[in-house]
């Protein structure tokens, strides 16, 4: 284990490289804090021959291989680069970074995309239109591509109805420390973020609407640590009085001072040239029925929503790109 014990030691050291482009103890660039704006005054080309669309694992994955073939590339996110992993409290099931937390995971995800010439810009993609090349428009201005990767990934489903703001991610740890939270939800994403909470907020307990579908290890650590499981609870009415959450359900009323909803995912994308039905990506590439466009990631893996299938439908996208520029499919600009 001493080789894993140095890469732990990497990223121990990594975790102090925040702000600009700055040089760390091995000489490699550290990651932004932000992805860098676009400035008027900066040149930058409105044509290439890649747009991925989304800076999670799946579009990084994309964009590092694109780099590596020396195809011109540029990535838009409009939130944090690294995705939702980044919000995970282990990861367990991706080779090489055993026992991580996902946040971890995510800023060695981007250093390596920075480090491999990945340009990334922070802007909010409204539409793809028009066929090879197509036209990407976004709140910083819109680029020409021969070819567009969107991993867009997926968002929360929300609970309707609560009367009050309920929370659907731990990206800010700091709104649960000292509160009571409850956690609606019964699969994996519910049990690991009550475990990631737990060490800062008062209580937890989590509350199932059917049987618990979480992997049993999980289950069993969440017992452990002391949260309270309450399944077969059935649709809970939720409302909001003096302050805190009241969630009536078939196993009495349970109240808390911040509610966490993990109840499910659906797709988020910009406008594109057909519904995503439509576009039906193929595994394990993503490419999808209108040529020159991949959908990868979450948007296209249905329940197998995993890191390492997220990265390899990236690789694989940057792959088939590569063999499509061969064949002269794209049009329009160069490598």
């Amino acid at each position: 284990m001493e080789g894993y014990k140095g890469m732990k030691g990497m990223v121990k050291g990594y975790k102090g490289c925040k702000g600009g482009r700055g040089e760390t103890m091995d000489g490699v660039r550290s990651v932004p804090s932000t992805l860098p704006p676009i400035h008027p005054s900066t040149p930058v080309s409105r044509t290439v021959s890649v747009v991925v669309i989304g800076a999670g694992p799946a579009g990084l994955a994309a964009a590092v291989q694109l780099a590596r073939m020396g195809i011109k590339t540029i990535v838009f996110e409009k939130d944090r680069p690294g995705g939702q992993i980044s919000t995970a409290n282990l990861v367990e099931n991706y080779l090489g970074l055993y026992g991580l937390p996902g946040a971890e995971i995510a800023r060695l995800f981007v250093r390596h995309a920075m480090n491999a010439g990945v340009k990334m810009v922070r802007a909010d993609v409204s539409s793809v239109t028009g066929r090879r090349p197509f036209t990407v428009r976004s709140d910083k201005g819109s680029w020409r591509a021969r070819a567009v990767v969107v991993a867009t990934g997926a968002v929360p489903r929300e609970l309707q109805g609560t009367g009050g703001p309920v929370d659907y991610d731990t990206k800010d740890l700091g709104a649960f420390k000292g509160r009571s939270v409850i956690v609606l939800g019964s699969g994996d994403a519910a049990f690991d973020r009550a475990l990631r909470i737990r060490p800062v907020a008062s209580s937890v307990r989590i509350i199932c609407r059917g049987k618990p579908s979480a992997l049993p290890l999980l289950i069993t650590r969440c017992r452990n640590a002391g949260i309270p499981i309450v399944a077969g609870s059935g649709q809970p009415a939720v409302r909001v009085a003096d302050g805190r959450f009241e969630l009536r359900t078939r196993k009495g009323i349970f109240q808390a001072e911040r509610l966490l909803a993990s109840i499910g995912k659906t797709a988020r994308t910009p406008s594109l040239p057909k519904a995503l039905e439509e576009l039906s990506p193929a595994f394990p590439d993503g490419r999808t029925t209108v040529p020159g466009l991949w959908v990868v990631g979450d948007l296209a893996s249905g329940r197998d929503r995993y890191l390492s299938v997220a990265t390899g439908m990236g690789l694989s996208a940057a792959m088939a790109i590569g063999e499509w520029f061969k064949k002269g499919k794209g049009v329009g600009g160069g490598r």
